[in-house]
């Protein structure tokens, strides 16, 4: 498999903490699977005690690795992107699809995670949230932000033997690599996911820009008292 980086005219990787942005093709790495196949999350095991009993859950870590991620968009119109997960400490990479689609019949959007399918890609890199989001942020950080520093943490359940995965960034903690996902494409959780009608958000884009190109307070009463004095002159031409 290889990936081609599609670089726009006059794109430069200076100033960019991002060494996957380099134009070589990329032509070894550890596949997550055999492609286009929709990744199981794992469900929410924790069971909330009620109010007459209390659950003690207790737990080891099998394995933390840091990891950090890189994400890059699929060409055309649709929400369409490749998400790497790459560890600090050995190298390796994780890559896989990512497809933000429409649920006709709940009419609500969702986020699908795909392994990447064999053969060659051609994506787009990203190095900062779009000036026109699709949908509205939960967490106010920068796509830089929330694509370093993670910990990966793996524990077993001692009583029942389940293994479970955490993803930790900062103070945060994610249970699923969708939940993952949402915060690192759109600052927010995929139950969350809520669009912003463009047409609103381009109406208020023009707005934005009339009230920094308005006139001042002190402009604004010069601009009424000329128009009185107009008035007046007006007036006094009729009587």
């Amino acid at each position: 498999m290889e990936i081609q980086l599609y670089q726009p005219e006059g794109f430069t990787n200076e100033g960019l903490d991002n060494d996957v942005l380099d134009p070589t093709p990329i032509s070894q790495f550890r596949q997550p699977g055999t492609g286009n196949q929709e990744i199981e999350e794992q469900q929410s095991s924790v069971r909330k005690p009620s109010k007459k009993q209390r659950i003690l859950i207790t737990s080891r870590v099998l394995e933390t690795k840091d990891v950090f991620f890189r994400v890059f968009k699929f060409p055309g119109d649709e929400e369409q992107y490749l998400l790497e997960m790459h560890q600090v400490e050995t190298g390796d990479v994780d890559r896989y699809r990512l497809k933000v689609e429409k649920d006709v019949t709940k009419e609500n959007w969702g986020i699908k995670v795909y392994d990447l399918e064999t053969g060659q890609h051609v994506v787009f890199p990203m190095t900062e949230d779009s000036s026109r989001p699709k949908f509205f942020k939960k967490y106010q950080l920068s796509l830089q932000e929330r694509l370093e520093t993670w910990t990966v943490e793996k524990r077993i359940r001692i009583k029942s033997g389940k293994e479970e995965t955490f993803y930790r960034h900062w103070s945060r903690t994610f249970r699923s690599f969708l939940e993952v996902s949402g915060f690192i494409l759109y600052s927010c959780e995929p139950k969350d996911l809520q669009a912003i009608d463009q047409e609103e958000q381009a109406v208020e884009a023009i707005m934005q820009i009339s009230f920094a190109e308005a006139p001042t307070g002190h402009d604004n009463v010069d601009s009424a008292t000329r128009m009185e004095e107009s008035e007046n002159v007006s007036r006094n031409r009729v009587t």
